[in-house]
Parts: structure tokens; sequence; C-alpha cells
């Protein structure tokens, strides 16, 4: 997300650098986890408030509560977002979008499919049936 990169770079949004991996995750997982538009929605809403230590989000039909367990704080070594700062003014604003443009696309991104199985069977053909041996096969 070109948005939450470009954040990071400010002085007021520092502690955002270290959120950047975990909001790309985030977002992976709300995408292919979704069972509808709806619950999309709530989901990627609920980033900026994972990111501020808060994991039950009472107001939503679908998604009521993060999917992890219990997080420990010994050893944690990212810090937690401050509610109403600028690096959660910039996570709300970089998934809603310009006039939150992202949030009403939402319904065509729904079918979400991970093209990761594709890719690896056709990593496979390739290594056993390259195109090589196909073009002996075809000549004879």
């Amino acid at each position: 997300m070109r948005d939450i990169w470009d954040a990071c770079k400010l002085k007021t949004c520092r502690n955002l650098a270290e959120w950047k991996d975990s909001i790309t995750n985030m977002l992976w997982w709300s995408f292919a986890t979704c069972k509808n538009e709806v619950d999309l929605r709530e989901k990627i809403l609920s980033i900026p408030l994972h990111c501020t230590d808060h994991h039950s989000f009472r107001s939503n039909k679908h998604h009521r509560e993060c999917a992890h367990g219990p997080l420990r704080a010994a050893g944690r070594s990212k810090p937690w977002l401050k509610e109403g700062s600028k690096e959660v003014e910039k996570i709300v604003s970089a998934v809603s979008g310009k006039d939150k443009s992202r949030l009403n696309d939402l319904g065509m991104m729904t079918g979400f499919h991970h093209t990761g199985p594709i890719e690896n069977f056709n990593s496979l053909k390739n290594k056993y049936a390259n195109k090589a041996s196909l073009d002996r096969e075809a000549s004879n």
C-alpha cells in the first residue's frame, strides 16, 4: 500500500513503519477469509482498531473480534499506536481511499482467489515437461 509507505516517511508517523508489514498481512487475511462484502468491510475497517490494541468490535455484525488469541505484552517489540494519532488517521485514509472510493469498490473484490496453487502447478509442469521437450515430441 503506497499510502502507508509514504506515511511511514513522515516524522509524525515514525511508529507506523513497524506496522506496514502487519497491515499488509491483515489486508490479505481480510480478503482471503471474507464471506461477503459486509464482512470484508468490517474486517478492513477493524485494522486501525487492531493497531491501537482493540480486538473486539461490538458494533460489527460479522467480524466481532480478532481471530488471533490473546496477545502477550512480554517480549513485544512493536508499540501500539495511539487512538486518534496521525498514524491511525493515515491507516484509515489508506484503507478507505479518497472519498471512500476503496471501500465503495469492495463488492468487486469479494471473489478473492489466491493464485499460489496455480503457480505451483505451472512451475512443476515447466520443470518436468518444459517447452524444449514438448517441441521435440511435436517435431517427431
